[in-house]
């Protein structure tokens, strides 16, 4: 008898999972009817092989259930079947849980609740790398180099990225508690800080050497052109209106919204295909062109390096293929694919790669980046000491054009000390100082 009770129970348990994985794809049925993505040539609907599958797959839920060291709920479980499931497709289709998928879209607007902290994995532990003012981050003296060795108890050691930002973001007014290993003196500290909205700006702009402005774009979000065309005027005024050539710094952009970068673009160029991008389902295709061009007078160079990705290799290939701006740095990442964010019912949502994009000349650069026009590579430099100049010497005789010399001479000091800081951004700089003193030369004959 309590053999056949056994043998009950496991076969209500497989009927069970059964009945709600059928339920899950009825379920997936009527989203997909909801957001119009079923395939073209078949039905609507989650397409299942036989049922003897979903018998088998309830089979290893049961085994686990009954027989797993720990106890694992069936929510778990089922989670992480979706996760798997869409991890076999490529690396960026993904599932996204619902308490992390309004996340998503805050990044995408340019807003979330945090803390006001770049960070990054570096050899197995989390690292600030920038701390923005006027930030609970800043007010508790959290430092560029600290490491979070602890969030909530809970230790950072060998944890993925994106578990670590779930960790750190929240609900402004929501309480975390971070322990620190401080990069000056390697003390730990444990920190309380309350998170607060955070407004991310993705675009920086600067005046360099005089007569170059640097626009620096991070990521692509909602309004970054916008961003752009801001931070160029504030720079251009700074210049008192007279710019020799834009730097458009697109190193370490992982990407972001394609339809910004695609805005972005359209800044520099008057007409011509930006970007077009084909899929498995035709309505997944696209094709922008430019039509404004508002900065296609100056010189300019793009910087891209090996963590320019997806949205940041759209700007660099069309501006590349349009003959706009010379790219100069290392080859790009290589992500030439497209994501689709599809929300359902229940609060979560899918990242599902939906077609792969193509520069305006038709090149793929899926798995192979953007190349450089100019590679440069990264190296510190250092003014040679080993050498005295007539300068330097004792009872020297002064020029007597001393001061028509002093602007050369600073210009010089400056692409030095850029060169020291940053000296991929001085060799750009160098470059279009380059064309600018061969225009000049040009106009004077």
């Amino acid at each position: 008898m309590k053999k056949l009770l056994l043998m009950i129970a496991r076969q209500a348990t497989v009927m069970t999972v059964t009945a709600l994985l059928l339920g899950v794809a009825a379920f997936a049925q009527d989203t997909q009817s909801q957001t119009d993505i079923e395939q073209p040539g078949r039905p609507a609907g989650l397409a299942v092989s036989s049922l003897d599958e979903l018998r088998t797959f309830a089979d290893v839920i049961r085994v686990i259930r009954e027989h797993y060291v720990e106890n694992v709920d069936d929510h778990s479980l089922l989670a992480a079947a979706i996760n798997g499931m869409l991890a076999s497709l490529d690396p960026h289709s993904d599932w996204i849980p619902p308490e992390q998928f309004q996340a998503v879209t805050d990044d995408a607007a340019g807003q979330y609740g945090g803390l006001g902290m770049d960070v990054q994995i570096l050899d197995g532990f989390l690292m600030i790398v920038d701390v923005a003012p006027n930030t609970p981050a800043a007010r508790a003296e959290l430092r560029s180099q600290d490491k979070i060795i602890g969030i909530d108890g809970i230790s950072m050691r060998g944890q993925d990225l994106r578990e670590a930002l779930n960790s750190l973001r929240g609900a402004p007014g929501s309480a975390v508690n971070l322990k620190i290993r401080q990069a000056n003196n390697q003390q730990v500290r444990n920190v309380q800080l309350t998170r607060a909205l955070i407004n991310s700006p993705s675009v920086r702009g600067r005046l360099r050497v005089d007569h170059y402005a640097h626009l620096h774009i991070e990521h692509f979000q909602q309004g970054t052109e916008q961003q752009l065309t801001a931070a160029f005027r504030a720079v251009r005024q700074e210049a008192d209106n007279d710019l020799h050539g834009i730097v458009l710094d697109l190193r370490s952009n992982p990407g972001g919204i394609v339809e910004s970068a695609v805005a972005t673009v359209d800044l520099f160029i008057d007409d011509g295909v930006i970007v077009s991008a084909r899929g498995r389902d035709e309505r997944t295709d696209f094709n922008f062109t430019a039509t404004r061009g508002m900065l296609s007078e100056l010189p300019m160079v793009v910087l891209i390096d090996a963590g320019s990705a997806s949205a940041a290799e759209i700007v660099a290939g069309a501006l590349q293929d349009h003959g706009r701006a010379v790219i100069m740095g290392q080859t790009s990442f290589g992500k030439g694919s497209v994501q689709t964010i599809l929300p359902l019912r229940n609060g979560s949502g899918l990242r599902l790669t939906t077609a792969q994009y193509f520069t305006p000349t038709g090149r793929s650069i899926q798995a192979t980046g953007i190349a450089p026009d100019v590679v440069i590579a990264r190296v510190d430099i250092l003014e040679d000491p080993r050498f005295a100049r007539e300068v330097d010497l004792q009872r020297r005789l002064e020029n007597p054009n001393q001061q028509g010399n002093d602007n050369t001479v600073n210009i010089q000091q400056q692409l030095l000390m850029l060169s020291q800081q940053d000296y991929t951004l001085a060799q750009a700089v160098n470059f279009l100082r380059g064309l600018q003193i061969l225009q000049s030369r040009d106009n004077d004959t």
